[in-house]
């Protein structure tokens, strides 16, 4: 492992910074990200828009960050409600009001998954982008 056990700082020094643009999924579904196979990321920055369509109850925006698909590592509860006809912007960052670890490391395998309750099928994720320090951690081996 590449990584202090206690902080989560990358052993290896300072990772490249960057910003990883998701796709947007269809109408009416949540987004999923994965860290890419030999990567490492220490999470920054999350940010994207969840316009819902006209209609329906409030949606209720959650995220997980999830170890190897299945072990919750770290959960967002209520990051964001937006009513039907309204947009949501969800920005999440170390100290800000909805707040990341400074410790929030993924390894590859690992994901960050919204979860809307109340998801409509006019509903659309859009502008997701995830900021964070990269690390390859079969660098050296």
């Amino acid at each position: 492992m590449s990584r202090d056990r206690t902080t989560g700082a990358h052993i290896a020094g300072t990772g490249e910074h960057k910003t990883v643009q998701v796709a947007s999924p269809s109408a009416g579904q949540d987004f999923t990200i994965a860290v890419p196979s030999g990567k490492s990321w220490k999470v920054n920055i999350v940010r994207a828009v969840l316009t819902a369509g006209a209609g329906g109850s409030t949606r209720t925006v959650s995220f997980d960050f999830r170890r190897q698909g299945s072990l919750n590592f770290f959960s967002v509860n209520g990051a964001l409600s937006v009513g039907g006809g309204a947009a949501g912007l969800v920005t999440m960052f170390q100290g800000g009001t909805v707040n990341l670890p400074s410790t929030l490391v993924l390894t590859a395998g690992d994901t960050i998954a919204s979860y809307t309750s109340g998801i409509a099928a006019g509903d659309a994720w859009n502008q997701i982008t995830v900021t964070v320090e990269e690390w390859d951690d079969n660098q050296g081996r």
